[in-house]
């Protein structure tokens, strides 16, 4: 590939012939016939020699990419969408230039689609759950453009394609923006009057758009509205005479009323059409996945009757091509960048499944609740851990009805490693510290291994079991006898999860690693079952590719692979991924904006049985005294994790966006978004010196999570710590140093540094988790390595005060957890789940101040004044899913 022309450079763009005629080489493609034109240019269909498939060529005008500043901004927006591969969104292949006829030609090669436009659909009747289908997949699509902080900012029917497969996917992202400074604003700010302009397209512009202000992604979600309206009515909400016309009537007036429809529409449907269409961003859906979730229940609602939409009339398949649709294929500059960038930064080689459209990921009714789950080998019942009031109760289902019976009663103890026995007739479970079966359809329990605990995996004839104890890897026969270790901890490793082989030879186990990267410590290893005290790496094959997190491992039927939930990053929600064995090829098999927990598989490896969660993140101002008044300012750009009070009044936090994670500022009102890192790093943990110059934050663009600081404004950003694991730099009240935690290959501590590179002190190894300095300077709060909370002198780490009450929530968001001290220094507060308590320094229980359950509060700071909170704030909605097709 060749690549793009470095910042300054235009020498040599001159304009080229067009068209290009048919059988034109541009560098292993091969011109075949025009497609279509735009104002972003033209594209053809082309013969890739290389890979022996046609693409979409679409040929780049040069004065796009002209100038110095066009470019600069060109490659900084592709940065930012660089996430942006998800199966709503059109795939992209490669960016490059070539010499035809001595001229210079600048291309992009993307995907081919068989199919038509939205625009195209809109002529004809469709059954309403196919449009609300079609529907539900542009807004999850565009919640993932969302989730990187990217806006479409052109959302309308010609820009969304329908495929011959029946996917939707969102195309020219040409007018895509970043949630960021725009230093390039004379690019926005040509005229808006015309359709196709830059900033947008009349009749589908937010009102905010029009009056060139601020736009967030709720700009986009007006554009959907539009779209919506225009898929029930096929007319446009707001029309007039005249753009002027228009455009007054999108500032100032309602939407057209729907009126009658045929079929009739349902006061839920039109209530989601108007919420989207509201003139007030905060009145509007606040994040697309929302609506995603709200039509497909609408859908469910619409499918026993399956109506039309709009006039009755003879239904064309909605599989006919299109000349219109590569009109709009080819508008998709900067996700194709965006894609050339990931592949050179990230280096990820992981595949994507060529066959992803075929698999199907259907939810389970009723599983909101479900905490882990096994389906049984023949795939007829469900084994299902679910979490109620009382505690954990386990049930078992069965699939084709939906019946349900009670295995084991509530229990305040943890129902854990559940599964089916070979033939399907018991279940194995661990409580109470005890390995026990349960007939499978109600009986009495019977205890297999008493004093147990730790993962576990059956051999395929049941008779062994394979279970991890204080990091060694354990054979034992199924009543505990026989016990025998095959592989050892040392001081840097130990193993997690182990899973037995179908073909009884060898055990996979998840291994955690001291010494390698913060990107990469754990890692698949093939143990033999027969080997006796065996150490790593001796007896040991890695398979694939470390990972940041993994989760439990599931061998495919035929031992040809296992299936595993995992991540790369911190902070990027887990999929479901495919390695092959004993190659060790990665292969993705889900990719959206879920995360996916545990994973069970029938015998004959058809179905696969996953939890997925949709996780919404927001940044919340919450009152104590007044908690119905509590106000939600940010939502919509990734994950948040993390987030720190400015003395401005505004907001620090961190973020996962679009496969990275990245520091931003924000206004106290949620406004002026601004993104001070950005690069391929893990930035996260920001902390503001009390006069909000100066920004600590952690970082791996060292190879190794360090300290660095940065600039209020995020420039002047050094590296000020070199060891590694490092975690929660906090500022003392004059700004002048940082007490922060480490926990790597020597012992976790607590330690104390000057800001102007001074070398650290240890404080504790006592106290070291998410510590925090008193305003007064005197102490810093800490965990332990148990979780308890203690305080110690700021000056040289002497013990002050222990306590026994336990933050046992910071243990599952250890990424996340925080505490912070009162304006006076006389109490601490920490949060465990959707609960902030205050701890008083001088002793006694600690006291309730917010509660915001069923949300999770992942991190939280006092608010400038010290008189109200901010949140961050995590809703999780779980389901159980079956994957179907997937291999």
């Amino acid at each position: 590939m060749t690549p793009l022309l470095p910042a300054g450079e235009t020498r040599g763009r001159r304009d080229h012939r067009l068209p290009l005629a048919s059988g034109t080489h541009i560098t292993h493609y091969e011109i075949i016939a025009p497609i279509g034109a735009g104002g972003m240019g033209e594209v053809y269909k082309a013969w890739d020699s290389s890979l022996n498939r046609n693409v979409a060529l679409k040929i780049l005008p040069p004065e796009k990419i002209a100038t110095p500043d066009m470019l600069r901004r060109f490659v900084r927006e592709a940065r930012a969408v660089s996430a942006l591969n998800h199966p709503n969104i059109v795939t992209v292949y490669e960016i490059g230039h070539a010499e035809v006829d001595t001229t210079r030609v600048d291309f992009i090669a993307m995907e081919l689609i068989e199919g038509e436009t939205l625009r195209s659909l809109l002529s004809r009747s469709v059954a309403t759950p196919n449009a609300l289908n079609y529907l539900a997949q542009i807004a999850d699509g565009l919640a993932k453009a969302h989730s990187a902080g990217i806006l479409h900012r052109d959302l309308k029917p010609e820009n969304v394609m329908i495929a011959s497969d029946g996917f939707a996917k969102i195309v020219d992202f040409g007018l895509a923006k970043s949630v960021q400074p725009d230093v390039d604003a004379a690019i926005d700010s040509a005229t808006v009057t015309a359709p196709g302009a830059v900033m947008g397209t009349i009749g589908y512009m937010s009102p905010e758009q029009l009056r060139g202000a601020a736009v967030d992604h709720r700009s986009d979600i007006f554009s959907f509205g539009c779209i919506l309206y225009e898929f029930l009515t096929r007319r446009r909400p707001f029309q007039g005479v005249s753009d002027i016309d228009t455009f007054h009537k999108i500032l100032y007036e309602p939407p057209l009323e729907i009126g009658d429809a045929n079929p009739p529409i349902g006061d839920t449907l039109r209530r989601v059409t108007f919420k989207c269409l509201s003139k007030d961003p905060e009145e509007r859906y606040q994040s697309a996945k929302e609506i995603a979730i709200d039509l497909r229940e609408i859908k469910r609602e619409y499918e026993s009757g399956a109506p039309v939409l709009a006039e009755p009339g003879s239904l064309k398949s909605p599989r006919r091509r299109s000349h219109w649709l590569w009109i709009t294929a080819s508008f998709l500059i900067l996700a194709t960048v965006a894609w050339i960038w990931t592949r050179r930064t990230a280096g990820d080689t992981t595949a994507v499944q060529g066959s992803l459209q075929s698999m199907s990921i259907e939810r389970l009714p009723a599983t909101s609740n479900v905490r882990l789950a096994a389906i049984s080998p023949d795939g007829r019942y469900l084994a299902h851990v679910e979490t109620t009031p009382p505690g954990d109760t386990l049930l078992v289902r069965q699939v084709a009805t939906g019946s349900e019976i009670q295995v084991a009663p509530a229990d305040g103890e943890p129902y854990d490693e559940l599964s089916f026995s070979e033939d399907g007739e018991y279940i194995r479970y661990v409580h109470r510290g005890a390995l026990r079966q349960s007939p499978a359809l109600g009986g009495s329990a019977k205890i297999l291994v008493d004093r147990f605990s730790g993962a576990i995996s059956f051999s395929p004839d049941g008779k062994r079991f394979a279970f991890v104890r204080e990091g060694n890897v354990f054979v034992a026969s199924s009543d505990g006898s026989d016990e025998r270790r095959i592989a050892n901890a040392t001081n840097n490793d130990r193993y997690e999860t182990p899973a037995w082989s179908p073909r009884g030879d060898v055990i996979a186990c998840t291994r955690l690693s001291q010494r390698r990267i913060d990107r990469g410590d754990r890692s698949i290893d093939i143990l033999n079952v027969e080997d006796v005290d065996a150490e790593p790496p001796q007896t040991v094959m890695k398979l694939g590719e470390p990972w940041y997190h993994i989760g439990a491992l599931t061998w495919l039927p035929d031992a040809s692979g296992i299936v595993v939930s995992a991540t790369r990053q911190a902070l990027i929600e887990k999929q479901l991924y495919e390695i092959t064995y004993p190659a060790g090829r990665t292969t993705r098999l889900t990719n959206d904006l879920f995360e996916y927990e545990g994973t069970s598989i029938t015998t004959d490896g058809k179905v696969l049985v996953s939890r997925q969660t949709d996780k919404r993140s927001s940044i919340w101002l919450f009152d104590p005294e007044h908690p119905d008044k509590a106000r939600r300012i940010i939502e919509g750009i990734g994950f948040i994790r993390h987030l720190a009070a400015l003395p401005d009044g505004g907001v620090l936090y961190g973020a996962s966006s679009g496969g990275n994670s990245d520091i931003w500022h924000a206004a106290i009102d949620g406004t002026r978004r601004v993104r001070l890192t950005d690069d391929p790093a893990m930035d996260l943990m920001p902390s503001a010196s009390p006069d909000g110059q100066t920004i600590a934050f952690i970082s791996d663009r060292s190879g190794q999570l360090t300290i660095w600081i940065m600039g209020a404004d995020g420039t002047h950003q050094r590296q000020l710590t070199t060891e590694g694991r490092d975690a929660r730099p906090r500022f003392s009240p004059d700004g002048s140093w940082l007490v922060y935690s480490t926990k790597g290959t020597k012992r976790a501590a607590l330690h104390r540094i000057a800001v102007s590179e001074g070398k650290p002190s240890t404080l504790s190894t006592s106290w070291f988790r998410v510590p925090a300095v008193s305003p007064d300077g005197k102490y810093v709060a800490a965990l332990s390595e148990d979780w308890r909370l203690g305080v110690v002198s700021a000056s040289d780490g002497s013990p002050v005060r222990a306590f026994e009450e336990r933050s046992t929530s910071l243990n599952s968001a250890a990424a996340g957890g925080e505490l912070r001290w009162t304006k006076d220094s006389s109490a601490i507060a920490f949060a465990r789940q959707g609960v902030v308590y205050l701890q008083n320094l001088a002793g006694g229980p600690p006291q309730k101040i917010a509660d915001v359950r069923p949300d999770e509060i992942v991190s939280f700071d006092w608010s400038t004044d010290g008189k109200s909170l901010l949140l961050a704030r995590v809703s999780n909605q779980h389901a159980l899913v079956q994957l179907k097709n997937f291999r």
